[in-house]
């Protein structure tokens, strides 16, 4: 808590979905709204600071 951060999404074909830059990271969880996002996979990219980077794919599968 306290740093600064950057979380950006990418598709599949590595667009640019969301940039979403937080000034102080706070305690409490952090949500990101992902209810416009179309079935499929993500990547989601974290930046910390000047230097730590952190990745993670992730899914949305959604039955309507």
């Amino acid at each position: 808590a306290g740093a600064a951060a950057v979380i950006k999404i990418y598709n599949a074909k590595g667009q640019q979905m969301l940039e979403q830059i937080i000034g102080t990271i706070p305690s409490d969880p952090f949500r990101i709204d992902l209810g416009n996002y179309t079935n499929g996979i993500y990547t989601i990219t974290v930046k910390v600071g000047d230097f730590r980077v952190k990745s993670a794919k992730m899914i949305i599968s959604r039955d309507y």
